[in-house]
């Protein structure tokens, strides 16, 4: 079973979270009860991954044990027996428990793959959301009156927020929040290795349903929690709020 992500402000000391960063300074800022909401949404999706993942590892231990016992079982029974006709229904019976227990393993590994699909759906999700959010707000600073409407199209707020002098290109771990943002469209059209996805270095020699590839949950994490902490520092910097 995989590993299950973890909010990454907690392990921010150790090497796998290197590039994370808690941009403390935007709690300075008028954009910081976003920044705060960010932490709260990104901790609980964390949460949500970590207890449904724990859940499926011990399910899987309990099943494989059940397995050991059963195997056990039906090897002594039959060492006790040494008429082939007469072990025939324990070798049947043997047979339909490890065929059952196949069809739970499978179970339980769809399940572990769908966590993070329904995970990755829902980190774009909330990244959606709180960029409509710092583009209503940091707008609002600037013009002083909110937009006249919200774009979420991923090229327009680019360029909605280039407008105003932010770069979200040149927000921290852009490209990990990106390859996020792709393989969300990925998931929900089609769920196997798009062309739009090969364009990312992690996908640049994999093909087919994505439900076989093993993906790298945490670095999406880190990426998304990292591009909307400096999408808000841009934002701050622009209106004069700065370290």
């Amino acid at each position: 079973m995989k590993q299950p992500i973890v909010y990454p402000i907690e392990r921010i000391q150790e090497p796998e979270f290197s590039d994370v960063q808690a941009f403390f300074w935007n709690y300075s800022g008028p954009l910081r009860s976003i920044q705060a909401s960010i932490e709260w949404e990104i901790q609980n999706i964390c949460i949500y991954h970590a207890y449904v993942s724990s859940g499926l590892s011990r399910e899987s231990a309990k099943l494989e044990s059940k397995i050991n016992e059963q195997e056990s079982y039906y090897k002594n029974a039959l060492k006790e027996i040494s008429d082939e006709d007469d072990q025939y229904p324990i070798e049947l019976l043997r047979s339909r428990f490890l065929d059952r227990a196949i069809d739970i393993q499978n179970v339980i590994n769809a399940s572990d793959q769908f966590l993070d699909e329904t995970t990755i759906v829902s980190l774009w999700m909330i990244s959606e959301r709180f960029l409509g959010q710092i583009y209503r707000e940091f707008y609002t600073h600037i013009k002083g009156q909110p937009p006249a409407n919200i774009p979420y199209k991923f090229d327009t707020i680019k360029t909605n927020f280039a407008n105003l002098s932010v770069d979200l290109t040149a927000s921290h771990l852009y490209a990990d929040a990106d390859e996020c943002r792709t393989l969300n469209n990925a998931i929900k059209h089609g769920n196997t290795v798009s062309t739009s996805l090969k364009k990312f270095p992690f996908f640049q020699n994999l093909s087919g349903p994505l439900r076989k590839i093993d993906l790298q949950m945490q670095r999406y994490v880190n990426g998304v929690h990292n591009f909307l902490g400096s999408t808000i520092e841009q934002c701050h910097t622009v209106l004069g709020v700065s370290p």
